[in-house]
C-alpha cells in the first residue's frame, strides 16, 4: 500500500485512552497485603477418626486439614477442644474462638390432631 496522509494511530490510541468513557483501571499494588487481612483457619466440619473426634479446618493457602484437640493450627494458634458439634481453638493472636457445627434450631408449631376416622364394622 502506498504511504498516505492517514491518521496517526498511535496518537489516536493515546488520546482514546486518556478520554475513555470508562474509569481508569486501578494501579497495581506494590506492597503485599497486611497480615491482618489474611483470614485465619475456619472450621468446616467435625468427623471421627482413629484418633477420636477431629475438626476439619479450611486454611487459606493450605487447603483442608484435620486437627484434634492439642494440635497446632497452620499460621499460629492451636485446637483446644473438639466435640461432636463444636470446635474451640485459639487463633494466632491468642484469642479463644468457638464454633458450633451443624446446629440449626427451628421451632415447629404443634400439628393439630388428626381427624378421627369413621370406620364401619
Amino acid at each position: 500500500m502506498p504511504a498516505g496522509n492517514g491518521p496517526d494511530f498511535e496518537k489516536l490510541d493515546a488520546r482514546w485512552e486518556a478520554r475513555a468513557p470508562w474509569p481508569k483501571a486501578p494501579e497495581p499494588s506494590k506492597s503485599a497485603a497486611p497480615e491482618e487481612d489474611v483470614p485465619g483457619p475456619v472450621p468446616v466440619g467435625v468427623t471421627r477418626s482413629k484418633r477420636g473426634t477431629v475438626a476439619i479446618f479450611s486454611v487459606p493457602g493450605a487447603g483442608k486439614v484435620a486437627l484434634g484437640a492439642g494440635d497446632a493450627l497452620p499460621g499460629g494458634g492451636n485446637v483446644t477442644h473438639v466435640s461432636g458439634l463444636s470446635v474451640e481453638w485459639t487463633d494466632a493472636k491468642g484469642e479463644l474462638q468457638r464454633r458450633e457445627m451443624f446446629n440449626t434450631y427451628k421451632v415447629q408449631e404443634e400439628a393439630p390432631p388428626a381427624p378421627k376416622s369413621r370406620r364401619r364394622r
